[in-house]
């Protein structure tokens, strides 16, 4: 009995030493699935971090290059605002010689009119003058 006794307690013992022997192979199974699992997370942090890092300097890129367009766009439409203040200014500068050379032919067949008159007096003041 006490034989048996004694084996039994021994498979027990051993029966614990495999389960405890089993758990550490268990939480070592998970520790290394752990840390394999942490390396990913830190290589696609590492991957996201560069992707973001790429982004952003493309975004800085795209923002200067609009800057530049932008700028470039605003001295086209200053020059094409300038251009078109020269040409109002030309086109009013024409207007007025237009106008003055409208007044100055208005002034001459006015003075022609009245000359008319004038020349028809002094030849009839001529004519008299003659007479007597």
């Amino acid at each position: 009995e006490e034989e048996e006794e004694e084996e039994k307690e021994k498979e027990e013992q051993e029966h614990e030493e495999a389960e405890a022997e089993a758990e550490e192979q268990e939480v070592a199974q998970t520790q290394q699935g752990d840390q394999a699992e942490l390396g990913a997370l830190e290589v696609q942090v590492e991957q996201e971090d560069a992707a973001e890092s790429s982004f952003a300097s493309d975004t800085e890129d795209l923002l200067a290059g609009l800057n530049e367009s932008s700028l470039a766009a605003a001295a086209i439409d200053a020059k094409a605002a300038a251009e078109a203040v020269v040409t109002a200014g030309e086109a009013e500068e024409e207007e007025k010689v237009a106008q003055t050379q409208q007044g100055d032919q208005a002034e001459q067949g006015a003075l022609e009119v009245q000359a008319e008159p004038e020349d028809a007096a002094v030849s009839s003041f001529a004519s008299d003058t003659e007479d007597l």
